[in-house]
């Protein structure tokens, strides 16, 4: 008998809060964004190994019902490797730059007052630049009884 009072309980509540159903979910038109996700993790050591992420910078316009969302993002990499042999040595040294935009339309569903449902496709464009290098250096034992 509870488990029913509670649905009914539920099923109000939410029909009361359901009729406040408004067009406009924000208050502001342009919202602005910043991903640092390397620098926030390097500063709070959560992951410093992890240099994958990008930076990027995000632009939203806010219309009653929907959205223009762009962003470009960017990403520099470079590693650098060496191997040792019994008479060698291998140096590796690999850059990547990368560069990608995005462009596309959400379209808000509001539910009620505080919940909204989102939903939308994005057109991608990306650039990717890799320079790599690869140097062996060869050690050369001169035996000095022979000369």
């Amino acid at each position: 008998m509870r488990i029913l009072h509670f649905f009914i309980f539920l099923t109000l509540a939410t029909a009361v809060v359901a009729q406040k159903k408004s067009n406009t979910f924000y208050n502001f038109k342009n919202q602005l964004g910043i991903n640092f996700t390397n620098v926030l993790g390097n500063v709070l050591s959560l992951n410093p190994n992890n240099a994958s992420s990008p930076y990027g910078l995000s632009y939203r316009r806010h219309y009653a019902t929907s959205s223009f969302r762009s962003a470009i993002n960017g990403a520099i990499k470079s590693t650098n490797t060496t191997e040792f042999n019994s008479n060698d040595f291998l140096n590796k040294t690999l850059k990547t730059t990368e560069v990608n935009f995005r462009a596309g339309l959400e379209k808000h569903l509001p539910l009620y007052s505080k919940m909204m449902m989102t939903y939308g496709a994005d057109i991608l464009l990306g650039f990717n630049k890799e320079h790599s290098n690869v140097s062996t250096f060869f050690l050369v034992r001169v035996n000095p009884e022979i000369l």
